[in-house]
């Protein structure tokens, strides 16, 4: 396997160096369908063990991260920068964008890094370009196949050379230029508050309904320790609780954003960071929550009988 190992560290963005959410990784080869597949992933700098994009005691500092990749070139190909719900960064992936010998970006990689207007940098395959912008909207992860574009929120990890691409070094907000890309490679309708989930109709169980189900469903358990208050499945990240209890709470409920809300209220996760307003739309932490979990669930809600409500 000919890897090339690079990382200009000098012209990572100041904006990314204080946050503690790096990682080193490597690439890994398996098999899919007889044929190999190479991958990334993600290591812990401290231990060279596996990290998880979840758990922030796998993730270290830059220096940290730097510091082991360099002293572990054949286990370490590179460094890499975890995205979290407690950061203002979306990463926008384009794969394939750019041709590896001249360095010219095909025409639609162009138009989305001018419009975007912030840091990007080629991939480690120089095939395709990363660029890494702010926004306190509510933009979420999205995946589309052909081009090869993918938009993340949280919950993900960028591999970060430091090459960078353009005349862009800093990170800037790009809101308008992300809901540009969502209406032009995402163009299906993406609710984005609670009056887009009708709670009239919606609704097809009473709450203490909803909860009895949970707890005595083959994954009550873990329903159980999250409606208590418990973080431990989710590596004692809260947030990532938050959602956990959400998507099964909406799984239940159906697409119903305010029985879930008011149900999640009852649960031992509440505090007071649901209410407060993390977003520039208005939106509260607990909204844009209830709304990823919903959106994740696709159409996969529990179907109950007709008149549950009345039973």
């Amino acid at each position: 396997m000919n890897i090339k190992h690079h990382f200009q560290v000098d012209n990572i963005p100041d904006s990314m160096r204080e946050y503690d959410q790096w990682v080193c990784w490597k690439y890994y080869s398996d098999k899919n369908n007889g044929r190999d597949r190479r991958r990334k992933v993600p290591l812990n700098p401290r231990t060279g063990r596996f990290a998880k994009v979840t758990d922030g005691n796998t993730w270290t500092s830059l220096d940290q991260a730097v510091e082991s990749a360099i002293e572990n070139p054949l286990h370490c190909h590179g460094i890499g920068f975890v995205f979290t719900e407690d950061d203002p960064f979306v990463g926008v992936d384009l794969d394939d964008c750019r041709n590896p010998v001249t360095g010219h970006l095909y025409p639609w990689g162009q138009e989305v890094v001018d419009r975007l207007g912030s840091y990007a940098e080629v991939s480690p395959s120089e095939t395709g370009l990363k660029a890494i912008v702010t926004s306190d909207a509510l933009i979420p992860s999205r995946r589309r196949s052909n081009p090869g574009l993918e938009v993340y929120r949280s919950s993900r990890f960028f591999t970060i050379t430091g090459d960078i691409a353009g005349v862009h070094s800093e990170t800037s907000d790009a809101t308008d230029a992300l809901r540009w890309i969502h209406q032009r490679y995402f163009p299906d309708p993406v609710p984005s508050t609670a009056d887009e989930f009708p709670e009239s109709k919606s609704m097809v169980a009473r709450d203490e309904q909803v909860v009895n189900k949970a707890l005595s469903a083959r994954n009550g358990s873990k329903f159980r320790g999250l409606w208590n208050g418990e973080a431990q499945a989710n590596e004692g990240n809260q947030s990532e609780a938050d959602l956990s209890l959400c998507r099964l709470l909406a799984f239940w409920c159906g697409p119903c954003h305010q029985q879930v809300d008011r149900l999640f209220r009852q649960s031992g996760l509440f505090r007071s960071k649901w209410d407060e307003k993390h977003y520039s739309s208005g939106a509260t932490y607990g909204m844009e929550t209830i709304r990823k979990a919903i959106l994740a669930q696709g159409n996969v809600f529990y179907r109950w009988p007709v008149h549950a409500r009345s039973q």
